[in-house]
């Protein structure tokens, strides 16, 4: 009888163990649930800070390419019906001298002797004349050209940072996937806990 009693005590002693030590596994399962449920959420909300404030600086460096492109487009277009006027009012100067010398040299086969001296001072205003406006010409063309490798080095660049905001889309995804990984990693170990 008393060795029975004996087993019953420690069957019993047993028991109150075992239900103490679940109770203590189960609090510190919640525990480290709950860790790991704030660790997942703080490194989802860090993810999204970081992924959130990435788009929006590409957004805003785009923007401001933009602007600029727009910017350099609008300019470069006022300059080029500036320099066309320019080039027709300067084309219609050298018709005007060109007729000019027509008539100075019709007239020179009625004056000839006595107004040899006036008319080559007048050819020679004349030349000197057109020569500087080809030469104004030319150096607005070289101009125009200059604008126009400018205009194509913009669009250029803005093509560049478009193809890089296309990879840093992918950077993101990627690591948007490896969160997702990561959090089904510590799901997964929440349960392996449970399961223990």
């Amino acid at each position: 009888m008393e060795m029975n009693k004996n087993s019953e005590d420690s069957v019993n002693q047993l028991k109150v163990m075992f239900e103490s030590e679940k109770i203590n596994f189960e609090e510190k399962l919640k525990e480290e649930k709950k860790k790991n449920e704030r660790k997942i959420k703080n490194l989802t909300e860090d993810y999204e800070s970081k992924i959130q404030e990435m788009e929006n600086e590409m957004n805003e460096e785009i923007d401001m390419l933009n602007n600029d492109l727009q910017e350099k487009d609008n300019y470069h277009e006022t300059y080029c019906r500036q320099v066309e006027h320019e080039i027709n009012t300067l084309n219609q100067r050298i018709d005007m001298l060109e007729s000019n010398l027509k008539e100075a040299k019709e007239l020179n086969l009625t004056l000839q002797n006595n107004h040899a001296t006036l008319l080559e001072q007048q050819l020679e205003n004349h030349n000197k004349e057109r020569k500087e406006l080809a030469d104004r010409i030319e150096k607005m063309n070289q101009e125009f050209g200059s604008k126009e490798n400018e205009l194509t080095t913009l669009r250029l660049k803005r093509d560049q940072n478009e193809k890089l905001l296309e990879e840093k889309d992918k950077i993101l995804l990627q690591s948007r996937t490896d969160h997702d990984e990561e959090r089904k990693d510590l799901e997964k170990k929440i349960e392996n806990y449970k399961i223990k």
